[in-house]
């Protein structure tokens, strides 16, 4: 079992020698508390016939992580340093458990309503936590894409991943069906988080007397992210210097833009075009800001 870690890329220069390093932070010890709420960005249009229809849009995850009254200075500092990242608009990773911090879309048979079977991707995080596995009885998450953004839990009963893809059998059947780029994660890993607007003038560290520390983060899981990053896996940053410089979660996200049917098709996804672009620029809909 592993601990409540941050993963985040601080941004350097190119001649650092440093671009695409993984910086984690591990809390050493249990989180107070994750709250996690629904968002959607959607419309109800009533006909004058009385028909009532829904258009909705991209919907997400509202997350707020907190850990009370901790007298660690070693990870105060590393908080601090933390939360200057995450206030720019930068992205960042967050597991409960490192251990678990899994992430796979489908790859072979579909996930339909129904199935028991799932057959995935490796673990799209490996470069961040090499040994991380699903275990009989942990809580995964699955979601599909938007429009219909459905999401259900299940429990593992079994999980293998021997070389390029996964197997994993639920305790029960899908409710959904699940299309590409769907993806099912561990239910407390967030892979791909930022820091909302409305956040930006409340500290996300405070301290009595410097005695304790208290850390309180409300982030939003970004929208769409399983739709680029399953495919640029290889490519992620570790957090010790290798031969080739790696990626950040900012250079390697994709921003999903256009409109999107209810047949899913349609969608174009354009890079963002600087790291340094504010996340305002993300089409984020400002109905998840707060």
């Amino acid at each position: 079992m592993g601990n409540p870690t941050l993963y985040y890329y601080p941004q350097t220069s190119l001649s650092a020698g440093t671009v695409g390093l993984l910086e984690k932070v591990d809390f050493g010890e249990a989180i107070s508390d994750i709250q996690i709420q629904q968002v959607s960005n959607a419309s109800d249009t009533v006909s004058l016939s009385g028909r009532a229809s829904r258009t909705t849009w991209q919907s997400g995850l509202s997350v707020r992580l907190v850990l009370e009254r901790f007298t660690d200075d070693a990870l105060a500092r590393d908080l601090y340093s933390f939360e200057s990242h995450a206030r720019r608009g930068k992205h960042f990773g967050f597991a409960r458990d490192s251990a678990k911090a899994v992430a796979v879309v489908p790859a072979g048979a579909p996930w339909d309503r129904g199935t028991t079977n799932i057959s995935g991707s490796l673990n799209i995080f490996r470069k961040w936590e090499s040994a991380a596995v699903l275990a009989p009885g942990d809580t995964v998450h699955i979601q599909s894409p938007a429009p219909k953004s459905n999401r259900e839990e299940a429990t593992v009963q079994t999980w293998f991943a021997p070389t390029t893809t996964s197997s994993l059998v639920l305790s029960g059947g899908l409710r959904y069906d699940m299309p590409y780029p769907a993806v099912l994660r561990h239910r407390d890993f967030f892979p791909v988080l930022f820091v909302p607007e409305s956040e930006l003038n409340r500290p996300m560290l405070t301290h009595d007397h410097r005695i304790s520390w208290t850390f309180e983060c409300q982030a939003v899981l970004y929208p769409g992210w399983s739709a680029t990053l399953a495919e640029q896996a290889e490519q992620f940053g570790k957090d010790t210097a290798a031969a080739e410089s790696g990626g950040s979660l900012d250079d390697l996200i994709r921003v999903v833009s256009g409109g999107t049917p209810s047949d899913g098709k349609g969608s174009t996804i354009v890079p963002v075009g600087h790291p340094d672009d504010p996340v305002t620029s993300y089409d984020i809909p400002t109905h998840w800001r707060g």
